[in-house]
């Protein structure tokens, strides 16, 4: 058999989940004991996640509520922009619908202003 040679992705890098946690609990001074106690992990586990550069959904997960931040939004906001979501989002057909009713209301309401006015 002869090999296949591959070529390693080169797309843009992963970020260090360990230094997204560390960033954030410096810029809101987050105590690790605190963090720690509501998780109900050791201090030392949260030194831990310090030093993984990738870690578990579940875990990331836990600790996004936790810490009441969202990660996953911060991670996706890492990737290009021409990458949308795969689905539609359901509340977005309600948004756009209510939109489209409050331009036709403002337009009604500068209707009667302007019969008022006369």
């Amino acid at each position: 058999m002869t090999k296949v040679q591959r070529q390693k992705f080169s797309g843009i890098a992963p970020p260090h989940i360990g230094a997204m946690l560390k960033k954030h609990i410096k810029q809101n001074r987050y105590y690790q004991s605190g963090w720690a106690r509501k998780q109900g992990v050791l201090p030392t586990s949260i030194l831990g996640y310090f030093k993984k550069e990738t870690m578990q959904i579940s875990t990331l997960f836990t600790i996004c509520q936790v810490l009441d931040y969202n990660f996953f939004k911060a991670i996706a906001d890492a990737l290009p922009a021409n990458m949308p979501p795969a689905t539609d989002n359901p509340l977005q057909a309600e948004l756009d619908a209510l939109k489209t009713e409050n331009e036709k209301l403002k337009m009604k309401i500068d209707i009667l202003e302007k019969m008022l006015n006369k």
